[in-house]
């Protein structure tokens, strides 16, 4: 099993929003996954970036253990 990964879209201000959660081996792996879901025939509108927006790619071991429960808790709940 890889490492688990969380997409974030990210604006001006500090604005920060979870798209989701992605399973892979490494980083690379991982930012494969995000280009593959950005071109999949369904678009997904928080997965279309407006000037000043940006992708961050978190690695489980950057974020608190604490804030990665809270994240992975409300993705389980479909938040």
């Amino acid at each position: 099993m890889g490492d688990g990964y969380l997409l974030y879209k990210c604006g001006s201000g500090g604005r920060r929003k979870l798209i989701t959660f992605i399973d892979a081996r490494d980083l690379d792996e991982a930012n494969a996954a995000v280009r593959l879901l950005k071109n999949r025939p369904e678009r997904r509108a928080d997965l279309e970036l407006k000037p000043g927006e940006f992708f961050e790619v978190l690695e489980k071991s950057q974020v608190p253990q604490q804030e990665w429960d809270q994240v992975m808790s409300g993705l389980a709940k479909g938040r």
